[in-house]
């Protein structure tokens, strides 16, 4: 992925006219394209860092991105991920040009893997040559059960952090009376985070009603295995890891729902369920509602 940025419209010189005639000497002056002398132009990253925004949360199939930054004469070497960014100095095009062209080589021969996207999502069955834009029909495999991807309910709009992906998918082995379609839930969390499955034992154990059901789970990839590891050392950042679990019944966010009724009952049985987890929180919410 290479970005190129115009320098932003600033207040200049009109430069020397260099057509014929204009020397004092009467000679042709050679253009010249890149000046000898400037100051290092600033770069804007906000607006890479949207860039990698949109495309991490597009549809959830990349865990890093990286690319070229070019503003003028200078170019700088990005690096983004769920555990924050990492970028080169300024470097010049004119002073290390054989380094930007072999930039240029090396991205455009880098494996698919190498740019980030996911690996853990397997390609479609009888496809030769994978389409990364879209999701739908690929396959992905936890603890043994195959499934099929049919498409994204809900793709987070964050940068940094987990990241959740929840996907619809299909049972295709593995799973004992399978549900014609289920949940696949992919989310970056840190390492030293105890794993979600815990919970859901917990509020089986004590009888929370309207749980979905946990059929699978497995641990993708993590940070420190891919190029986050090669570029710097483990105390400098929150490794971070892909947690994959596989629910049922299909269900869609809450936000989505749009009748006020289905929307209220929702909600309800969701902070029941929250109360049933966590019964000191309960009491003292109810005596804070009791108190005058």
């Amino acid at each position: 992925m290479i970005t190129l940025q115009e320098e932003p419209n600033r207040h200049r010189e009109s430069p020397p006219d260099t057509s014929i005639g204009s020397s004092r000497h009467g000679k042709r002056q050679k253009p010249k394209l890149i000046p000898e002398k400037r100051s290092p132009p600033t770069p804007d990253p906000s607006s890479l860092m949207q860039y990698a925004l949109r495309t991490l949360s597009a549809i959830g199939n990349r865990r890093h991105v990286s690319g070229i930054h070019v503003d003028g004469n200078m170019f700088q070497l990005w690096y983004f991920d769920r555990a924050g960014s990492i970028c080169s100095s300024k470097i010049s095009i004119k002073d290390d040009a054989e380094l930007f062209v072999a930039s240029i080589v090396l991205f455009s021969l880098a494996s698919k893997e190498r740019l980030g996207y996911e690996s853990f999502l397997g390609a479609p069955a009888g496809v030769r040559r994978r389409s990364w834009l879209t999701i739908q029909n690929h396959e992905v495999q936890v603890e043994g059960h195959r499934l099929r991807l049919l498409g994204t309910i809900h793709s987070a709009a964050s940068l940094y952090g987990r990241g959740t992906v929840v996907y619809e998918a299909e049972p295709m082995s593995g799973l004992m009376d399978p549900p014609s379609r289920v949940v696949v839930k992919c989310s970056w969390q840190p390492v030293s985070k105890h794993s979600e499955d815990e919970l859901y034992r917990l509020a089986s154990q004590r009888g929370v009603k309207g749980l979905v059901t946990l059929h699978a789970s497995c641990t993708a990839s993590s940070l420190s295995e891919g190029v986050r590891g090669d570029l710097c050392g483990i105390q400098f950042y929150q490794d971070r890891e892909l947690r994959v679990q596989v629910l049922s019944p299909f269900c869609i966010p809450l936000y989505t729902v749009k009748d006020s009724d289905a929307f209220r009952a929702a909600f309800i049985s969701l902070v029941e369920g929250s109360c049933s987890l966590m019964p000191s929180f309960t009491r003292k919410l109810t005596i804070s509602s009791s108190t005058p």
